[in-house]
């Protein structure tokens, strides 16, 4: 008895390509919502605080130590200078500009007195 070849069943290759095929969509769809959407939360963080008003005098002095008791702030004398050029086309003519004008106001919180000598330039 010669035996005949196997015919396979196209109907069952189909079914089990189709659940196969059907699985690694649904995985890799699950792994781009695992990925970029559902790792992002909302935290709210809110504090209970009460308003309270402070009055205090204090004393800034730059070789002094910060002092809550003794109402004393270090303070840090900065200093920025500035060096401005501009360029222009010469016209050969004299512009003399106007005259600086302004106010300066000087106020001593020390408790001794301060001198201000004559000839003080003052610096933006």
């Amino acid at each position: 008895m010669v035996k005949k070849p196997k015919v396979p069943d196209f109907n069952t290759f189909r079914k089990k390509f189709l659940l196969i095929g059907g699985g690694a969509l649904l995985l890799i769809v699950f792994l781009v919502w695992a990925i970029w959407f559902a790792p992002h939360a909302t935290v709210v963080i809110s504090a209970k605080t009460t308003s309270m008003t402070v009055s205090d005098t204090v004393s800034l002095n730059e070789t002094a130590t910060t002092s809550a008791k003794s109402n004393v702030i270090k303070s840090v004398k900065k200093e920025l200078a500035k060096e401005v050029s501009v360029e222009f086309s010469a016209t050969g003519k004299k512009n003399v500009g106007e005259k600086a004008a302004g106010v300066v106001v000087f106020r001593n919180f020390s408790s001794g007195s301060v001198t201000i000598s004559a000839g003080t330039i003052l610096k933006e």
